[in-house]
């Protein structure tokens, strides 16, 4: 490697570190659920019946600050296509968070999809869906 290509990786290199930033991971839910994962180093984001959530969710995705935003279950149900728009975008991961309340009963097949498009792998495909979500309703 000659004196001017090193200089030159030496120059990317810092380069892709100052572009670099930090990614947080947010939470989408009501307030009681959104602090609580804020305790954990999570970023808090409350919504409230009567909010826009499909509005607050582009704020988030277009501030480009998150790498994963979870959002509950519940809050989903009137936004499905804004999800699947979302859905082929590296970042954010936007994944839902199964929170026990009417209308989200097919998070755990979002999840399952999540984490395939993560993992390259299906890490459920032994588990019926239906089977686990009639587990967790039991919980």
């Amino acid at each position: 490697m000659t004196k001017d290509t090193e200089g030159e990786n030496r120059v990317m290199e810092t380069k892709r570190r100052s572009d670099s930033r930090e990614l947080e991971i947010a939470v989408m839910a009501d307030q009681t659920i959104a602090l609580g994962f804020g305790g954990l180093g999570l970023v808090p984001c409350p919504v409230e019946p009567g909010d826009d959530v499909g509005a607050r969710l582009k704020e988030l995705v277009d501030s480009g600050r998150f790498a994963v935003i979870y959002i509950a279950d519940s809050l989903t149900v009137n936004i499905r296509p804004l999800l699947e728009e979302y859905h082929n975008r590296a970042l954010p991961i936007i994944t839902p968070l199964p929170d026990g309340k009417p209308g989200g009963r097919d998070s755990l097949a979002l999840l399952r999809n999540a984490v395939k498009r993560a993992t390259g792998f299906d890490l459920l495909a032994n588990r019926d869906i239906q089977e686990l979500d009639e587990e967790n309703a039991g919980e």
